[in-house]
């Protein structure tokens, strides 16, 4: 009977102890994962020359959120990887704020898609005089006529081809910012120049950009 007892508390400890060492893999298996984040984003940061901030919420996820300025535009980039019981999501968020706002309740984004990341799509679709832009994508405003003139050519034209350029990063823009939204791989540092240089130059279209000296991997994809 003593025997009996002994034998299953003994089963019963190798058990516990098996699960304690894969626990230990896997958390250990986690943490290297999470590093190689972070230095993805540290490489990235230092050879942007831009601050970076790292945020953890335990081992679930963590934020990399990058500040810089492309031009004299405040710039930045939100890299975001978090773990759910079947699923790592990885996402990143890049970022052209305007020095002011539009205040035009603008909200830009591609058309026949559901844009998460955006706060838009809340009012109305606004008739744009324009039906190739009206195609590719939903617009919503204070009303139409003052969408209409904020819409030139110039403008159009850089926020399809940003659009074009920049896929599968989705494109939305609102009265503060200019966004572009990845939720697959983590890009390398010449995607981020890359995508970075598509928004700015949409920015550049909406306030003028004064010409100054800045570095020249800006300018090297």
């Amino acid at each position: 009977m003593m025997f009996g007892i002994l034998f299953s508390l003994f089963i019963v400890l190798i058990f516990i102890g098996i699960f304690a060492i894969v626990a230990f893999d896997l958390f250990g298996l986690i943490e290297k994962e999470n590093q190689k984040f972070i230095q993805h984003w540290e490489h990235i940061a230092s050879h942007l020359t831009f601050q970076i901030v790292i945020t953890r919420a335990e081992r679930s996820s963590i934020v990399a959120t990058l500040t810089g300025k492309i031009h004299h535009f405040d710039c930045s980039m939100v890299a975001e990887i978090s773990r759910g019981r079947e699923h790592t999501i990885q996402s990143v968020k890049f970022e052209v704020h305007h020095p002011q706002s539009l205040q035009l309740d603008l909200g830009i984004g591609p058309q026949g898609k559901l844009v998460s990341f955006l706060s838009l799509f809340a009012g109305r679709e606004i008739a744009l005089e324009d039906e190739f832009f009206d195609k590719h994508f939903f617009v919503q405003g204070r009303d139409a006529a003052t969408i209409n003139q904020f819409l030139t050519l110039e403008r159009k034209t850089a926020i399809y081809n940003a659009k074009q350029a920049i896929t599968p990063v989705q494109l939305g823009i609102t009265d503060s910012l200019i966004i572009g939204y990845l939720n697959t791989e983590k890009p390398n540092l010449q995607q981020v120049i890359y995508v970075m240089n598509q928004l700015v130059a949409v920015e550049a279209t909406f306030f003028a950009n004064p010409v100054q000296k800045e570095p020249d991997f800006w300018d090297s994809v």
